[in-house]
């Protein structure tokens, strides 16, 4: 019994709902001795993929708070680690009023976002502990001047973060309404961390933050050895009590709790205390030191010089590597599903045969009894078209076997890739049938890999003429093409009702009354409708089943006359025929498709650029076309859409910046960093061999664009403050780079270790841990291997634009007012 969930509906809630019940008819209804098994629940994929992402939430939030509180203490990195799960709820609480509803892309921007949306945090409560310990203010009125002295900047840096993410909202087709959700979800938590930085940070600073200078290079005075032992055994005993009363996962919650806050009074203190008075200051000289070297002479010039030439080397550099170009990134399969399709008319026996034989290959290369394996269903007929059958109507020429696996962690390191290559090559060979082994797909649904058109005005000549271009192909030598399959039925069968219209008119039938007779008694008339709650369904008249597949009795299907109801027989006669299966159009011209998956280790683009060389040799006649899309015409629309949003990003961030620094000098200093920042990516993929994903890949570098845009603000802009303060040039650069030092890095470090866990593929299972104390710690699955192009392209343009922000910016700044200032001494 397949279960299929209606279009919109939750699938977590349709298959639990089942699983209800399964369970209440078993107990009510059913038999003991009836063995139930449930198969190939896609359900818990989902289950799995979200809680996989929401494990990696709380992962990465634990990382960047680490690194907060060894750079800020631990009342400041507090304060802004409460802007992630702040800003976090004020978006959940937004979202359902615009339809949208948790999925894995929202928890995706949610890990993107960690480190993001604690950037203003950092920048606010960074500038108010500033101002709190080297300053004669209250904490109140340093809390004042501190945020408003940087509103503006933050603000700015914002609007120029979230600016990337608003072209991504007028992405079309599939891939737009896939991907729809990571911008959406960005834009609403960008601004609620705007407001949590702005409003919030700056009443918990006054309320908790400590006014002593030196706080955080102090060791925190311990308590009494006797009350923190009292408040330890306390804690243990609720622990303890929610154990008894089968909440341990609360009990173990307070514990860890505990075991944290001994950990970091006896053991983050003093190494929180060290790194602050020993490494810190090491960290700050150092860069102090190197800014000074750097704006000695030319050698800004030089900086800049040799940055670019940088870019060059790293664009030839990826070159000559040569990653491989997908659209998505690839994950190990979970379902491999088999497809067999017969010449149409074959019987059901006759499909149900191959079918058999089918699973015995399967199994030769599975094995019996395979710890890995869930099930292996067939199906004949009923529940075997593809994802690419545009037709949904069971066909009893067509089977499906499908294998399930389970999940990712208990695999024990067998590829299931590896797997379906084996089973690809052992259903190979079958006489009369076509074969395919696909496995699911995980994001949005496109085409084949290799999926080519040939279009044309006259139907026999384009058959002709795909006839030889598909023999064309297999036999040019082309590798990776697994089985080139048309989707054109040339021998369909079926049955002519040949009417006799002298006959018809002798008794007053038209050729519609036959038609519409045979309609109602094959296909059914709606009679009327029923209601099930919100559900309704027409009752439809026609005949059973056993007559609708008689040829006989549909001809003695009687017809209505003036003298009384005749046989159709009276009047036609069946003839039997083969016709084609379907003729389908593009554009109002008939179109026959080829399609083909590809054969493991060989690239989409790769094969799809031979098989467009090869049409230099093959003669197209006059009228006729032959294209390639599916797939690769997604790909296609989908680089040209990120190449227009990056623009449309650029242009909007631009226009921030001169609104805020009324000049253009300054805005294109800031800019260059978006350029720069690909030479870590280049270099970062070149380095570790990475596939790059048009999609995953092109969207990480837009989202690099606004972090390192907003840290050349903080940066510029201070040192704009420090020269209207009557600093000299050199001096407010270095001064206005030492200071913005900190928040940089922090910026950059929360957002880099907020996406390190996916990256890696590090999974914790946080209820695991504290429900049953088995965290089920693992490396790899599903979401790494979809969203770790993303993450990566983040962190190597991010990783090598922060060190652009602290070095090249200053430089550049120095270059252009002294090339200013140079312009208006030779031409004023």
């Amino acid at each position: 019994l397949n279960v299929k969930k209606k279009s919109g509906e939750n699938l977590i809630d349709a298959s639990e709902a089942s699983m209800a019940i399964v369970s209440e008819l078993q107990e009510t209804q059913f038999p003991d001795d009836l063995n139930i098994t449930i198969t190939g629940d896609q359900s818990q994929d989902t289950k799995d993929s979200v809680s996989n992402l929401f494990n990696t939430v709380i992962l990465g939030f634990f990382f960047v708070v680490i690194v907060l509180m060894f750079i800020m203490g631990v009342q400041n990195a507090v304060f802004v680690g409460l802007a992630i799960p702040l800003s976090s709820l004020i978006a959940f609480a937004v979202m359902p009023l615009m339809g949208f509803t948790i999925n894995m892309v929202v928890l995706f921007a949610l890990i993107l976002g960690l480190g993001i949306v604690v950037d203003n945090a950092i920048v606010i409560v960074e500038n108010i502990y500033r101002y709190v310990t080297t300053s004669e203010y209250s904490k109140i009125e340093a809390a004042k001047r501190a945020a408003g002295e940087i509103a503006l900047p933050v603000i700015t840096g914002t609007l120029t973060t979230i600016a990337p993410f608003v072209p991504l909202l007028f992405w079309t087709g599939i891939i737009g309404k896939f991907m729809i959700f990571l911008p959406v979800t960005m834009i609403l938590t960008l601004v609620a961390s705007l407001a949590v930085a702005l409003i919030m940070n700056p009443v918990f600073a006054v309320s908790f933050m400590s006014d002593d200078a030196d706080h955080i290079h102090k060791k925190e005075k311990k308590h009494g050895n006797r009350t923190l032992f009292i408040a330890s055994m306390v804690v243990i005993s609720i622990a303890l009590i929610f154990h008894l009363i089968g909440t341990p996962f609360t009990g173990n919650l307070l514990l860890f709790l505990l075991m944290m806050y001994l950990a970091e009074h006896y053991f983050l203190a003093p190494m929180i205390s060290y790194f602050n008075l020993k490494i810190l200051p090491r960290l700050q000289k150092a860069y102090h030191d190197g800014i000074q070297w750097i704006l000695i002479g030319k050698r800004p010039w030089f900086s800049l010089a040799g940055t670019t030439a940088y870019l060059v080397i790293s664009i030839i550099i990826l070159g000559i590597a040569s990653p491989k170009v997908v659209f998505f990134s690839d994950s190990e399969p979970n379902f491999i599903y088999v497809y067999n399709e017969m010449p149409a008319g074959t019987s059901l026996d006759e499909t149900n045969r191959i079918t058999m034989e089918l699973e015995d290959r399967v199994y030769e290369v599975l094995g019996e009894n395979n710890p890995i394996v869930k099930s292996v269903i067939s199906n004949v007929a009923v529940g075997a078209n593809s994802r690419f059958d545009t037709d949904p109507t069971p066909s009893p020429n067509k089977s499906k076997v499908s294998i399930s696996f389970v999940d990712f962690q208990d695999r024990n390191g067998v590829s299931t890739q590896d797997i379906l290559n084996e089973i690809r090559e052992k259903v190979k060979g079958i006489p009369g049938t076509e074969v395919t082994v696909e496995k699911d797909q995980r994001g949005p649904s496109t085409g084949k890999p290799i999926n080519i058109e040939i279009s044309g005005d006259e139907f026999e000549e384009l058959i002709t003429l795909t006839d030889r271009f598909q023999r064309f192909i297999e036999n040019s030598g082309i590798k990776g093409i697994e089985d080139l399959q048309s989707d054109l039925q040339i021998s369909n069968p079926e049955l002519i009702i040949d009417v006799d219209e002298t006959k018809a008119n002798s008794y007053g039938i038209s050729i519609a009354q036959v038609g519409s007779t045979l309609r109602t008694a094959l296909l059914g008339d709606p009679i009327s409708t029923f209601r099930e709650e919100e559900d309704e369904y027409d009752i439809r008249l026609r005949l059973q089943e056993a007559d609708r597949t008689n040829i006989t009795d549909l001809m003695n299907m009687k017809l209505p006359t003036q003298n009384g109801n005749i046989p159709i027989s009276a009047v036609a006669q069946p003839e039997y025929s083969t016709s084609y299966g379907a003729i389908n159009r593009r554009d109002l011209e008939r179109v026959v498709t080829l399609t083909s998956n590809l054969l493991e280790g060989y690239n989409a683009n790769e094969v799809n650029a031979r098989i467009r060389e090869s049409l230099n040799d093959f003669d197209i006649p006059e009228g006729y076309e032959i294209s390639l899309t599916g797939e690769q015409e997604e790909q296609a629309e989908t680089a040209g859409f990120l190449g227009v949003a990056l623009f449309s990003a650029v242009g909007l961030i631009f226009l921030v910046l001169v609104s805020q620094f009324n000049s253009i000098g300054k805005p294109l200093i800031i800019l260059s960093q978006v350029i720069f920042s690909l030479i870590g990516v280049f270099i970062g993929f070149a380095t570790f061999g990475m596939d790059i994903s048009v999609v995953l890949t092109g969207m990480g570098i837009i989202a690099v664009a606004g972090v390192v845009v907003k840290n050349g603000i903080i940066l510029i802009d201070y040192i704009d403050v420090l020269r209207s303060e009557g600093k000299d040039l050199k001096e407010a650069v270095i001064e206005g780079g030492a200071t913005r030092l900190t928040p940089v890095i922090l910026t950059a470090a929360s957002t880099i270790l907020g996406l390190i866990p996916l990256a890696i593929g590090l999974n914790i299972d946080f209820y695991g841990l504290f429900a049953s104390l088995e965290p089920n710690i693992y490396f790899g699955g599903d979401n790494a291997a979809f969203w770790g192009s993303l993450a990566w392209t983040i962190i190597f343009g991010l990783g090598f634009a922060t060190f652009l922000t602290l070095f090249l910016v200053p430089a550049m700044y120095y270059i252009g007012v002294q090339t200013k200032s140079w312009f208006k001494s030779k031409f004023q």
